[in-house]
């Protein structure tokens, strides 16, 4: 369960907000699977929707909250916890009625929600590739980018085009997802038509 310390939270409001928030996007499919699960087990809860077009979920109020910039986020009285699929199998041991993981099956749920995460990473890297990219021919980037923390969650290029970068594998396919969370150095490239230098977006 990945629940962060009071130290880590800078936007100290949320630690005086009672009953449940929830700070999501609407076309999250992270954010859908926990409004989902929100409302078939009937827990009241607040909205509190991120503009991630807008790169709110950059901004130093949101970063306060989550420093990976990722959505969605539960506040649960003050408590500020993230990742989807700890949030839901959370939210279960709290809120038991009516119960949603059949008792006996946690663990293999859980593999199940392993799986969906790694499903979800690629997915991710083919949307921001081909369906989130700008129109128009693709452009060229050759980066080279070392994560400093292993809770580094993205690197990206100086272009406003191409906000995030594509690591390739040896058959050309993305692999964004598990490449950004390594703290190893990452090479990344962009097939296209200019070079242009990176940078890596530090959260830690």
């Amino acid at each position: 369960m990945v629940q962060l310390a009071d130290g880590d939270i800078k936007t100290r409001e949320v630690l005086g907000w009672k009953g449940v928030h929830v700070l999501h996007f609407m076309g999250s499919s992270c954010s859908q699977k926990l409004r989902i699960f929100l409302n078939l087990k009937g827990i009241p809860w607040q909205s509190h929707p991120i503009d991630l077009p807008a790169y709110e979920n950059m901004q130093p109020w949101f970063l306060g909250i989550n420093p990976r910039g990722l959505v969605p986020v539960l506040v649960h009285d003050g408590a500020v916890h993230i990742e989807s699929n700890d949030i839901i199998q959370y939210l279960e041991r709290k809120f038991p009625t009516p119960r949603l993981i059949p008792a006996g099956h946690e663990n293999e749920v859980a593999a199940l929600l392993k799986h969906e995460d790694d499903l979800h990473l690629d997915l991710r890297t083919l949307s921001f590739r081909f369906v989130f990219a700008p129109p128009g021919p693709p452009i060229v980037f050759t980066a080279s980018a070392v994560i400093v923390s292993p809770q580094a969650e993205q690197v990206t290029c100086g272009s406003k085009r191409a906000p995030h970068v594509v690591c390739t594998n040896s058959i050309g396919l993305p692999s964004l997802g598990r490449a950004q969370r390594s703290p190893q150095a990452v090479s990344a490239k962009i097939a296209g038509t200019r070079s242009r230098p990176a940078s890596v977006r530090r959260y830690s």
